[in-house]
Formats: C-alpha cells, sequence, structure tokens
C-alpha cells in the first residue's frame, strides 16, 4: 500500500511537472510573439511618421500632421511599454510559481522518504525485538520443561528406592 500511494503519487507530480512545463514555454512564446509584434507596429508607425513628416514639410499640413502622428506614435508606444511590464510581471509570477510549486513537490518527497524509512526502521526495530522475545520465550520454556521432566524424574526414581528400601528391610525382618 505504501509502495502504490509512493509511485502514485510520483506520477501525478510528474504530470503536473510536464503540464506547468509546457505551459510556461507555451506562455513564453506567446510573450516573444506579442514583442515582435509591438516592435513591429512601433517601426511601421515610426517609419509612417517621418514619411508624412517629409512629405507635409512644406505646406500647411505639417504642423497637424506632425502633432497627430506624435501622439500616435506615444500613444503605441505606451501601449507597448504596457504590455512589455504586464507579460515580464506575469513570466515573473509564473516563474516564481513554478519554483514554488518544485520545491513544494521536493519537500513533500523528502519528507515522504524520510517518514518512510522510520518506518521501516521502526517495523525492522520491531521485528528484531519480536524475535528476540520469542527466542528468549522458547529458551525459558525449553530449560523449565527440560527441569521439570528431570524434576520428576528424581523424584520417582527416588520413591523407587525408597520403596524398595522398605520393601527388603520388611522382607528380611519377617524372615529372620
Amino acid at each position: 500500500m505504501v509502495v502504490c500511494l509512493r509511485y502514485g503519487l510520483f506520477n501525478v507530480s510528474y504530470y503536473y511537472y510536464y503540464y506547468y512545463y509546457y505551459y510556461y514555454y507555451y506562455y513564453y512564446y506567446y510573450y516573444y510573439y506579442y514583442y515582435y509584434y509591438f516592435y513591429y507596429y512601433y517601426f511601421y508607425y515610426y517609419y509612417y511618421c517621418y514619411y508624412y513628416y517629409y512629405y507635409y514639410y512644406n505646406n500647411y499640413y505639417y504642423y497637424y500632421y506632425y502633432n497627430y502622428y506624435y501622439y500616435y506614435y506615444y500613444f503605441f508606444y505606451y501601449y507597448y511599454y504596457y504590455y512589455y511590464y504586464y507579460y515580464y510581471f506575469y513570466y515573473y509570477y509564473y516563474d516564481y510559481y513554478y519554483y514554488y510549486y518544485y520545491y513544494y513537490c521536493y519537500y513533500y518527497y523528502y519528507y515522504y522518504y524520510t517518514y518512510y524509512y522510520y518506518y521501516y526502521y521502526y517495523y525492522y526495530y520491531y521485528y528484531y525485538y519480536s524475535s528476540y522475545y520469542c527466542y528468549y520465550y522458547f529458551y525459558y520454556y525449553y530449560y523449565y520443561y527440560y527441569y521439570y521432566y528431570y524434576y520428576y524424574y528424581y523424584y520417582y526414581y527416588y520413591y523407587y528406592y525408597y520403596y524398595y528400601y522398605y520393601y527388603y528391610y520388611y522382607y528380611y525382618y519377617y524372615y529372620y
């Protein structure tokens, strides 16, 4: 039962380890995709602003379009940095969560291994104590039986000679 539980928990943690592993890499590539996408957007609008700035440099639309694309450019600039820090924070949080989960699993298995080791040691000690007790019990019983047997053997032997002696005593007494 203990072995089954141990390997069962190992398989569950193995499954969750690879689940979070692929989950982490999915968000990793998702984050880089957004980074590349906003970098491309940033470059595109920078080029776009430069083009309109050059085109309307000598006419009355210059000031209007310059300010318009200036704010448009900064809007996407802050928008890009907002997503950048958002995904960085999410990546950092997920990495911390993954580390905490790994740390928890490591100490769980360490505790379980130590518990199993002490359980095995206690069982071995109990088995050794029981074996010693049984040996002592049978040793005592054997010698008790041995002395009991010889005690009655000499007891009957003594009474045998006792009656034998009296028998001859009365026999000679009667005879003489």
